[in-house]
C-alpha cells in the first residue's frame, strides 16, 4: 500500500504535454501546455523587445527574433493550427499550403490552415494600427507600461477601438476586435497601400540628448465610403544615439482608400549639419584652429558645457574618451563614443 506521503506526492506532480517540436514554444519562452493567455503576455513582451524600430543598432537580429515571435504567435494562438504543429512540428507550413503529397497527408481529422508569415501584420493586428513601438518605453518586468504610457497591468482602462470583423471581442485592448476567437488565420487581408517616407531633421544635439518632435500627417480617410482630407498630430520620441537613416513608422496612417488598407508613414532621420563638430558613427570630430604652440584648448560638448585639453604643438589627433555620441543596444544606451580633436595649426 502507498503511505500519505507517496500519495501527495503523485497528487502534485505536473505532467508536460508531449508535442512534435518545441521551437514555437521556445520563441516566446512558454510552456507546451501555455493557455491562451499566457501566450498573450509573452508575445506582447517579445514583439516589443524585438521590434526593429526599437533595435537600430542590432536590427539584423532583431528583424530575426521579431519575426520568429510573430510566428510563434500566429501558430500558437489559434487552436487549429496550434494542434497541427503539436501533432507533426516543424513541417506544418507544409501540410498547411497543401505541400506534403496533397490532403492524403494531412493527419485524420485536420483541414488546412492558411498562414499569414508577415511579422508586420501580425504587430499591426495585435496592437492596432496607431501604436507606434518606437515612441513606447519598454520594461522587461512590465510590458504593459508600454502599451499604457507607464500605468502598468492596472493602467486606466486604457483601450484601443476593435478593429471590427465578425466573431470578434469588441473593446478589447490592442485592437484585436478584428481577429475573432479564431485567431489571425480567418482575417480576410485587404492589400496594403504603399508607404510614404518623410525626413526628420534632428540636430547633433538632439541626436545626443533625445528629444520629442510632433508632425502633422495629412492623408486621405474614408468617411461614408467617400475619401475626404483628414490630418492629425504625432509626436516622435526621438532616441540619444539614434543615427542617420533611423527610421520611425507609423503603421497604417497613410491615406485610406476604397481599393486598399492604409498604408505606413514612415520618418527617416536626417542629421543637420553643425557648425562645429562632424559625426563619425558614435565619435564627434572636432578640428580647432590653433596657433603653432602647446597650450590649453578648449573643447565645447553637445552635453553643455565644455572640457578643457592641453595639446602639445604639431599633435595631428587626439581623443577624449566617453564624450562622443551615445551607443545603443537593444534600446539601451551602453556607453559613448570619444571625442576626436584634430587641430589645425596656424602656420
Amino acid at each position: 500500500s502507498y503511505s500519505f506521503c507517496t500519495l501527495l506526492t503523485v497528487k502534485h506532480l505536473h505532467f508536460t504535454k508531449m508535442v512534435a517540436s518545441r521551437k514555437l514554444y521556445d520563441a516566446l519562452g512558454v510552456a507546451t501546455d501555455a493557455n491562451d493567455d499566457a501566450i498573450k503576455k509573452a508575445y506582447k513582451k517579445a514583439a516589443l523587445k524585438w521590434h526593429p524600430d526599437r533595435n537600430q543598432e542590432n536590427k539584423e537580429e532583431a528583424e530575426k527574433k521579431f519575426k520568429e515571435v510573430a510566428e510563434a504567435y500566429e501558430v500558437l494562438s489559434d487552436p487549429k493550427k496550434r494542434r497541427l504543429y503539436d501533432q507533426v512540428g516543424d513541417k506544418y507550413k507544409e501540410m498547411g499550403s497543401g505541400g506534403m503529397g496533397g490532403d492524403g497527408e494531412m493527419p485524420q481529422g485536420f483541414t488546412r490552415a492558411s498562414f499569414n508569415g508577415d511579422p508586420n501584420e501580425i504587430f499591426r493586428q495585435f496592437f492596432g494600427a496607431g501604436f507606434n513601438p518606437a515612441n513606447s518605453s519598454f520594461d522587461d518586468e512590465d510590458p504593459f507600461a508600454a502599451l499604457f504610457g507607464g500605468m502598468g497591468r492596472g493602467g486606466g482602462g486604457v483601450r484601443f477601438s476593435s478593429m471590427g470583423g465578425g466573431g470578434g471581442m469588441g473593446g478589447m485592448p490592442f485592437g484585436m476586435g478584428g481577429m475573432g476567437m479564431g485567431g489571425m488565420g480567418g482575417v480576410a487581408k485587404q492589400q496594403k497601400g504603399p508607404a510614404k517616407e518623410f525626413p526628420l531633421e534632428c540636430s547633433l544635439e538632439e541626436l545626443y540628448n533625445g528629444c520629442t518632435k510632433k508632425r502633422k500627417l495629412t492623408r486621405k480617410r474614408l468617411r461614408n465610403g467617400q475619401p475626404v482630407d483628414d490630418s492629425k498630430i504625432v509626436e516622435i520620441a526621438v532616441q540619444p544615439g539614434w543615427k542617420a537613416g533611423t527610421k520611425v513608422t507609423f503603421p497604417g496612417e497613410s491615406d485610406e482608400l476604397r481599393s486598399q488598407a492604409p498604408g505606413d508613414i514612415i520618418f527617416v532621420v536626417k542629421e543637420a549639419a553643425h557648425p562645429k563638430f562632424k559625426r563619425d558613427g558614435n565619435d564627434i570630430i572636432y578640428a580647432p584652429v590653433l596657433p603653432n604652440e602647446s597650450g590649453p584648448v578648449t573643447v565645447p560638448l553637445l552635453s553643455g558645457g565644455n572640457i578643457t585639453i592641453r595639446i602639445p604643438a604639431g599633435t595631428k589627433s587626439t581623443s577624449i574618451p566617453d564624450k562622443g555620441m551615445p551607443i545603443r543596444k537593444s534600446g539601451k544606451i551602453v556607453g559613448h563614443g570619444n571625442i576626436i580633436v584634430n587641430p589645425k595649426w596656424k602656420a
